[in-house]
């Protein structure tokens, strides 16, 4: 199965810092990563205006999805609120 994990600010969001310098941003580049390196992560970024961010990923169910967003240290810490979309992919490479 395959998830879209949109990111949205929270409320431990910090005006007028900048994306990448607010709290828990190091950390939760790795643990995305961690989630790429794995083969689950598919893609992931911030949007361009920098207002949240999405995630592709794969996974047996939307429990373990549920688990992996819950996991992210920006989002346990209040930088990052999420939703979970479940994807239906017509076509891929």
């Amino acid at each position: 199965m395959r998830f879209l994990i949109l990111l949205a600010r929270g409320p431990n969001w910090i005006e007028d810092v900048v994306f990448h310098n607010q709290p828990f941003m190091p950390e939760h580049a790795v643990y995305v990563q961690k989630g790429f390196d794995g083969g689950n992560v598919i893609l992931g970024g911030p949007f361009m205006d920098f207002s949240g961010g999405a995630i592709v990923i794969d996974a047996e169910t939307e429990e373990d999805v549920l688990a992996f967003a819950e996991g992210d240290p920006a989002v346990q810490n209040g930088i990052f609120t999420f939703s979970l979309k479940e994807l239906y992919f017509a076509t891929e490479n």
